[in-house]
């Protein structure tokens, strides 16, 4: 795609992109719909925000092991420790707001009520994107330093 073969950390970080806004829509129009009493900017933010996820997801393909523990590290370990922190961060900044936000959707009597449960969805988004950017675009040092390919 546009000159570039696989592997290649631009297309990881490019899909990784597209991907993260086609989850930010998903996320900005059922925001829209289950809560509608949100404002704007901040459905604006979660669109904007899963665009930033999908390209850091897609710059972490680059590592795939650790030399200090001397482990390797697997797509599905990396997507979902990465979707699932950078969720987590967010969360502390937005926990009111979300809490409101699932309390009206579910009620106080219902599991997932708890904000908590949006650290889980990141994994398994992170896990989604980590897969598909993997498949279509690679992994691993040799995606930056094309000697290695």
């Amino acid at each position: 795609m546009f000159g570039l073969s696989k592997p290649s950390i631009t297309l990881r970080i490019g899909y990784g992109k597209i991907l993260g806004l086609l989850f930010g829509v998903i996320a900005y129009f059922s925001l829209s719909i289950f809560a509608p009493e949100t404002n704007f900017a901040f459905r604006f933010g979660f669109l904007i925000w899963y665009l930033t996820l999908g390209a850091v997801i897609g710059v972490m393909g680059i590592f795939t092991n650790n030399p200090f523990f001397n482990l390797d590290i697997l797509w599905w370990m990396r997507g979902s420790l990465t979707g699932a922190w950078l969720n987590f961060v967010l969360l502390i900044f937005i926990y009111d707001e979300i809490s409101g936000i699932l309390l009206s959707i579910f009620g106080t009597q219902n599991l997932f009520s708890t904000p908590w449960w949006f650290v889980f969805k990141g994994a398994l988004i992170g896990v989604v994107m980590d897969y598909i950017l993997t498949q279509f675009a690679g992994e691993g040092s040799h995606t930056v330093v094309p000697e290695l390919k």
